[in-house]
């Protein structure tokens, strides 16, 4: 044991242990930060798209020439969308001189203040929040601000990269025995082989944080998906409430069309009942 860790040794060890540490470091730094971007686009965009379902009714109602203090029927409107998805905090409407009219927010929770005018998405210190503008015929006249809070940022990503940091550990100590480990080595062979071991363990990290990236993306995907797909259902299944068949009521195809006109990226939207297509 005394022959292995020579001065020569240590001090190649401990210059891997710091360089490798550095490198991963970076890694973890530029891909967390990349992350955190991806989740505030994905969970914005699903409270968007959450959003606009509301705004399109709420606007329908003002450009028939009625003030929006007295909107009828906010909470039946409004409170489904929190009851389909816990991650919602609160959706509330409030006036263009500052007054919240109507809010609705999950059981125990209140709605947090509304972002400042002119902010159409606002990360805070406890809530993410997007407004849209509610507008009658001439003008707007109100926001629909919709929130959540901010662990729905936070949490998708600590879950990615919380599991990596005990192989960072692991590899970082690896490639450092390693390293202590070709000290004997000509000097030549030892640069060679320390410049592999670094190289090998980088790609493979960056491999690694490269898939777990694909698989956050694809699940940001799914959530926006998923929360499109969950309104519809809530208002077919409103239908079903009234004893009412999908063959009792007309425009469902504008409907579909609608929830495709909220998501570009939305290649098709489909109805299914009884194993048979309805509507594609």
């Amino acid at each position: 044991m005394g022959r292995f860790l020579t001065r020569g040794r240590v001090a190649d060890g401990v210059t891997m242990l710091v360089v490798a540490s550095l490198s991963f470091l970076l890694l973890a730094v530029v891909s967390y930060g990349e992350a955190e971007r991806a989740a505030i686009r994905f969970q914005s965009g699903k409270l968007t798209a959450l959003g606009q379902v509301v705004q399109k009714s709420v606007e329908t109602y003002l450009r028939s020439d009625q003030p929006l203090e007295q909107f009828a029927g906010f909470r039946p409107l409004a409170h489904p969308f929190l009851v389909a998805d816990p991650d919602v905090a609160a959706i509330a409407i409030v006036h263009t001189d500052g007054d919240t009219l109507f809010q609705v927010a999950q059981p125990g929770g209140t709605a947090p203040p509304a972002p400042p005018p002119g902010e159409t998405m606002r990360l805070g210190r406890d809530h993410l929040q997007v407004t849209l503008p509610l507008r009658n015929r001439f003008e707007t006249v109100g926001t629909l601000v919709v929130s959540a809070p901010r662990r729905v940022v936070g949490a998708p990503v600590d879950a990615i990269f919380r599991p990596l940091a005990p192989w960072g550990v692991a590899a970082c100590v690896t490639l450092a025995l390693l390293a202590a480990a070709a000290a004997g080595l000509s000097r030549p062979r030892k640069r060679a082989v320390q410049r592999g071991l670094v190289a090998a363990a980088y790609l493979l990290a960056a491999a690694v944080v490269t898939w777990q990236m694909v698989e956050f993306y694809a699940g940001g995907a799914r959530i926006k998906a998923q929360a499109l797909a969950n309104s519809l259902d809530m208002r077919i299944n409103a239908l079903n409430a009234l004893g009412l068949r999908l063959d009792d009521v007309s425009d469902i195809d504008t409907v579909l069309a609608e929830y495709m006109a909220l998501d570009h990226d939305i290649a098709s939207v489909a109805l299914v009942e009884s194993g048979g297509m309805v509507l594609h």
